[in-house]
C-alpha cells in the first residue's frame, strides 16, 4: 500500500517508508519526486522481489525514478544501510535488520517472530527521514 501511494499520488507526498513492503505498482516515471526509506528484515520469509521481475526490486525502481547514480553501503552491528547517492530528485535508503523477520523493527512481532528490539526503533528512524526530505 505504501509503494502504491508513492506511485499514484506523488504530488501530495514527499517521502514513503514501507516496512517489509512489496512494490507491485510501477509507472514509467514519477511526475513529482518521492523519497524512499525501505526497512526490511534479513530473516523475512516474504521476498522483497523475485528474479523474474514479477515483483520488481523496489530499490532499483526508485533509483531510476530519482536519478540515482551509485550506492554506499554502511554496516553497524545488526544493521546494513544501503544509501543511494547522486540522486537528482530525492533520497533512497534501504535498512536491513539482521535477525528480523516479517515484523516492524523495534516492536513486538506478530506471528511468533522475534523482533530485535535493541537494534533499531523504526518509528524514530522513519520520522527522522521524513523530516530530512522536504517536498520539492
Amino acid at each position: 500500500m505504501t509503494f502504491y501511494l508513492g506511485v499514484q499520488i506523488p504530488s501530495f507526498i514527499a517521502a514513503i517508508a514501507p516496512v517489509a513492503g512489496l512494490l507491485y505498482a510501477t509507472v514509467p516515471a514519477l511526475p513529482s519526486p518521492v523519497s524512499l526509506l525501505l526497512m526490511s528484515g534479513r530473516s523475512d520469509a516474504v521476498p522483497q522481489h523475485d528474479a523474474n521481475q514479477a515483483v520488481p526490486d523496489p530499490i532499483s525502481v526508485w533509483d531510476a525514478y530519482l536519478g540515482c547514480t551509485s550506492t554506499a553501503i554502511k554496516s553497524a552491528p545488526g544493521l546494513t544501510t544501503r544509501e543511494s547517492v547522486g540522486c537528482a530528485r530525492g533520497a533512497v535508503r534501504h535498512i536491513v535488520v539482521d535477525g528480523l523477520g516479517h515484523a516492524y523493527p523495534g516492536k513486538e512481532a506478530l506471528f511468533g517472530e522475534q523482533s530485535p528490539q535493541a537494534k533499531i526503533d523504526a518509528t524514530s528512524v522513519i520520522w527522522g527521514f521524513f523530516k530530512s526530505v522536504p517536498k520539492r
